[in-house]
């Protein structure tokens, strides 16, 4: 699988998360862009697992090429 260029960390992936429920969590958020929010909300979330599961991919490799 090739990877991408702009990957982004999986810090900024939590900082990312992180402020988009600060954004949800105003009560007077309009409908759409709580929505347009929630959807973005879980595709970072997808990112952030399949981050993780290639860093465990890579660990796992390093530890098996020692």
């Amino acid at each position: 699988m090739p990877k991408k260029e702009n990957k982004l960390s999986y810090q900024e992936l939590t900082e990312k998360a992180e402020n988009i429920l600060k954004k949800l969590e105003d009560e007077n958020i309009p409908l759409d862009e709580a929505n347009k929010l929630y959807k973005e909300g879980l595709a970072t979330l997808k990112e952030m697992d399949d981050r993780l599961k290639e860093l465990s991919e890579e660990v796992s490799d390093e530890v098996v090429n020692e």
